[in-house]
C-alpha cells in the first residue's frame, strides 16, 4: 500500500486496532482451507488493506497537522495532492522514518519539515497558477501573462489566495466569480504599468501638479511613447497626425503619472482611512486647501534638503492629515444622513462607532461610493444598497442595544424573557432608555442619575410584562367568575396566582410546552375560582343586588 509510514509505524497502528485484529483472526481461520475459502480470503484481505489505509491516512493526517500549516495559498492542507509530489513524498518518508528513531536529530527533522512546508507551498502555488487560465486571458494589453509579475504583486496574490479559499468552500460560486473579476482587473493594472509613455507638449499642471514636480522620467510607459514620438519626428516624412496622436496620449499619461505621484505621497503621510472612509475616497483632488498644501510639500521634498525645509514639511503633513480628517468627517456625515431618521435610542455618535467597526457596513459603503459616481445610471442599485445599509445599521443598533440592556435589565420579568418584551413600543421606556444612552456617551456621567434611569427602565419593563400577562388572562379565564367580573378580583395581590401566571408565561414562551401551558391555565382558573370562596359568593350577591337597584 502507498504510505510514507514505516512498516513499524503501520504495524503499531494495526496492533492497536480491534477491527483489524478481528479481521486478521477471521483470515487465519479462512486460510486453514485456502482452496475452499479463496474468494472469502481475497475479499477479507481487501478489507484489511482498506482498513490499514484508513489507519495510515488518519495517522498521517495527525502527523501532518503537527508540522504543516493549515493552509497554503488559500488552499487547505488536506486539499493539496501532496502524495503526488515526489520531493514531498521523499521528505515525508524520511521524516516518518526519522520519527521512529529514539535518537532523531532535531536539526535534521526540522530540515525535513522545512522541505515539506516548502513543497506544500509550492504545490499550492502551482495549483493557483494553473487556475489562472480559468479567469485570465493569455495576454493583457498585448503583454503575455507570463511576462506580468503576478507572483510578486501582493494584491494579486492576496486576491488569488482568497479566490482559492472561496473555490474550496461549497456554495461560494458568486464570491469566486467576484474575486476572479478583481484578479482580472488587478492583472490588467500590472499590464498597463509595463506599457510606456511620453513628456513633450504637456499641460503645465497635469492633475494639478506643476510639470517640473512630476517624475515622468521614471515612468516606463511615458518613456516608451516619448521614444515613438521622437521616431515619428525624425522620419523624413513627418507623420503629423501620428505625432498629434502621441502627444494627446502623452498628456493623458502625464495626468496619470501626476495622479500616481499624489497617491504615492499621500500613502506615505496619510492614514489608509479616516473616520472609516478610505483615504482614496476622500475629495482630496478637488479640495483647494488640501491641494495648496500638497503642492507646497512636494516642492519642498523634491527641491529642498535642510532642517528648515524638513520642519516645514512636517508641519504641512500635519495640516494635510488634519484636513483629510475634516473632509472624512464631512463625507461620512453626508453619506449617512439617510440613517439619522432611524428609530433607535442610540446617539448618532454611538451608531457611527458601531458602523465604523463593522466590515460588512464598510464594504457596502465602499460599494455605495462607487455607485454614486454615476447616480443616474445606478439609481436603482443605489436605492437597494442604501436599504441594505439601513437594514445593517438597524441590526447593529439592535444588537448593541440588546447588549446594553443585558447589563441593566433583568433576564426575565413576569415569566417573560426581556427580549420578548415590546420595550420600544412603550413611550416611557423609550424616553428613559434614550436618556440613558445619551448619558453613557458622556465621560462624566452622574452615577446616581444613571441609576435612576436604570430603575425607571426596569420598572417599565416589569410593567410591560405585567400588562402582557393581564392581557393573556382573557385566553384562559372567563370575564366573570360566579358573577364577579374578573377585574374585581385581586389577582395581582395573590402570590400563588402570580406565581402560576409567571410559570405560564415562561412555558408559553418555550416551544413545545403546549401541554404545560394548558395545565397551568387550568391551575390558574382553579386558583381564581377558589379565591376565598365565601367572599366570592358574597361579592357576587352584592353585585347582583346592586344591579337590581336594591343598594
Amino acid at each position: 500500500m502507498e504510505t510514507p509510514l514505516t512498516s513499524g509505524q503501520l504495524d503499531a497502528l494495526l496492533d492497536k486496532d480491534a477491527e483489524t485484529a478481528d479481521m486478521e483472526r477471521r483470515l487465519r481461520e479462512l486460510r486453514k482451507k485456502p482452496d475452499k475459502n479463496a474468494a472469502a480470503i481475497k475479499a477479507l484481505e481487501e478489507e484489511v488493506q482498506k482498513r490499514a489505509q484508513e489507519l495510515a491516512d488518519g495517522h498521517l493526517a495527525e502527523e501532518r497537522s503537527k508540522c504543516l500549516a493549515a493552509e497554503y495559498g488559500g488552499r487547505t492542507m488536506g486539499a493539496l495532492p501532496l502524495c503526488d509530489d515526489a520531493a514531498y513524498r521523499d521528505a515525508e518518508a524520511a521524516y516518518m522514518k526519522m520519527l521512529e528513531s529514539d535518537h532523531a536529530d532535531a536539526a535534521a527533522l526540522q530540515r525535513l519539515i522545512d522541505t515539506m512546508n516548502e513543497r506544500a507551498a509550492g504545490i499550492a502555488h502551482d495549483m493557483n497558477v494553473a487556475d489562472r487560465a480559468k479567469y485570465l486571458p493569455k495576454a493583457l494589453r498585448g503583454v503575455p501573462l507570463r511576462a506580468l509579475p503576478l507572483d510578486d504583486d501582493d494584491e494579486f496574490r492576496r486576491l488569488e489566495h482568497e479566490r482559492a479559499r472561496a473555490a474550496g468552500t461549497p456554495g461560494h460560486k458568486a464570491e469566486v466569480e467576484a474575486l476572479e473579476a478583481q484578479l482580472l482587473a488587478r492583472a490588467d493594472e500590472l499590464a498597463r504599468a509595463r506599457l510606456a509613455g511620453d513628456r513633450a507638449y504637456l499641460a503645465p499642471e497635469p492633475a494639478g501638479i506643476p510639470l517640473e514636480l512630476v517624475p515622468l522620467d521614471e515612468d516606463a510607459e511615458f518613456c516608451a511613447k516619448e521614444a515613438q514620438r521622437a521616431e515619428l519626428k525624425e522620419n523624413g516624412k513627418a507623420d503629423r497626425s501620428g505625432i498629434a496622436l502621441r502627444e494627446t496620449e502623452l498628456n493623458a499619461r502625464a495626468v496619470e503619472v501626476a495622479q500616481q505621484l499624489k497617491d504615492g505621497e499621500r500613502g506615505k503621510l496619510l492614514a489608509a482611512s479616516y473616520e472609516g472612509i478610505p483615504t482614496s475616497e476622500l475629495p482630496l483632488d478637488t479640495d483647494a486647501a488640501f491641494h495648496e498644501m500638497e503642492v507646497e510639500r512636494l516642492r519642498r521634498v523634491r527641491t529642498c534638503a535642510d532642517a528648515d525645509a524638513d520642519a516645514e514639511v512636517a508641519r504641512l503633513e500635519d495640516e494635510m492629515r488634519n484636513r483629510a480628517r475634516d473632509l472624512a468627517v464631512s463625507k461620512k456625515a453626508s453619506e449617512r444622513v439617510m440613517l439619522r431618521s432611524m428609530e433607535t435610542p442610540l446617539t448618532s455618535g454611538q451608531l457611527d462607532a458601531l458602523l465604523d467597526k463593522d466590515a460588512e457596513t464598510a464594504d457596502m459603503e465602499r460599494r455605495l461610493r462607487e455607485l454614486r459616481k454615476k447616480p443616474d445610471k445606478n439609481a436603482a442599485a443605489i436605492k437597494a444598497l442604501e436599504e441594505e445599509v439601513q437594514k445593517r445599521a438597524q441590526e447593529l443598533a439592535d444588537g448593541h442595544l440588546a447588549e446594553e440592556r443585558s447589563k441593566c435589565l433583568a433576564a426575565e420579568y413576569g415569566g417573560r424573557t426581556m427580549g420578548a418584551l415590546p420595550l420600544c413600543d412603550d413611550a416611557a421606556y423609550r424616553d428613559a432608555e434614550a436618556a440613558y444612552m445619551k448619558m453613557l456617551e458622556s465621560d462624566h456621567a452622574d452615577a446616581a442619575a444613571l441609576q435612576r434611569l436604570i430603575d425607571t427602565m426596569n420598572e417599565r419593563a416589569a410593567g410591560i410584562a405585567h400588562d402582557m400577562n393581564v392581557a393573556d388572562r382573557a385566553k384562559y379565564l372567563p370575564k366573570a367568575l360566579r358573577g364577579v367580573p374578573l377585574r374585581a378580583l385581586p389577582l395581582d395581590d395573590d402570590d400563588e396566582f402570580r406565581r402560576l401566571e409567571h410559570e405560564r408565561a415562561r412555558a408559553a414562551g418555550t416551544p413545545g410546552h403546549k401541554a404545560e401551558v394548558e395545565a397551568l391555565e387550568a391551575q390558574l382558573l382553579a386558583r381564581a375560582m377558589s379565591w376565598h370562596g365565601p367572599d366570592l359568593r358574597a361579592t357576587a350577591h352584592i353585585l347582583r343586588r346592586s344591579q337590581r337597584g336594591f343598594l
